[in-house]
């Protein structure tokens, strides 16, 4: 039997797991790792532990050819070079499994933290935007989408909020 990748519905990996499991001659890993997210709410940090797809929308299922037409019956698209499913090695599959624990949870994996970007009067520079070009300095990164800036437009000072993602260091 060989190792083959199959494509799921977004966010339904582990019910196609759970479908396939329940089919006795089909072996299934779904790689997961568990990841702390800090979210802020009414200007205080709450961590939450999730458990997250390590290859999302995708599962590995081991089974003889003959039965894979079952994947496709619980949702499971294999991936296929040409017109036949594609195999895994299994020295691939190996390194894999090797870090996951019986439920396919990724052992010691690392954390997934929403950190502050910049630190408080640090000048940066807008990449993208409107704004693109001017230079800031931060009054505040909470760790959450958008970051307090102190930026003097028409002689004057004004906080704003700018994306993380349009700031970079200047």
């Amino acid at each position: 039997m060989k190792w083959y990748a199959a494509e799921t519905r977004s966010g339904n990996e582990a019910n196609a797991e759970r479908d396939l499991n329940e089919r006795g001659s089909i072996q299934t890993f779904y790689p997961r790792v568990k990841v702390r997210r800090i979210r802020v709410r009414r200007g205080s940090p709450v961590i939450k532990w999730v458990e997250t797809s390590l290859f999302p929308r995708y599962l590995f299922i081991r089974a003889p050819l003959e039965q894979l037409w079952i994947a496709w019956r619980c949702g499971c698209n294999l991936i296929t070079f040409g017109l036949d499913p594609e195999p895994i090695a299994d020295e691939v599959m190996q390194v894999l499994m090797a870090g996951a624990d019986e439920t396919g949870l990724i052992k010691g994996s690392k954390d997934e933290v929403n950190r502050a970007r910049f630190k408080a009067a640090q000048q940066v520079k807008f990449i993208a935007g409107p704004l693109i070009g001017l230079i800031a300095q931060v009054v505040q990164d909470s760790h959450a989408e958008d970051v307090k800036v102190l930026l003097e437009l028409f002689g004057s000072k004004r906080e704003v909020n700018a994306k993380a993602d349009s700031l970079e260091a200047a």
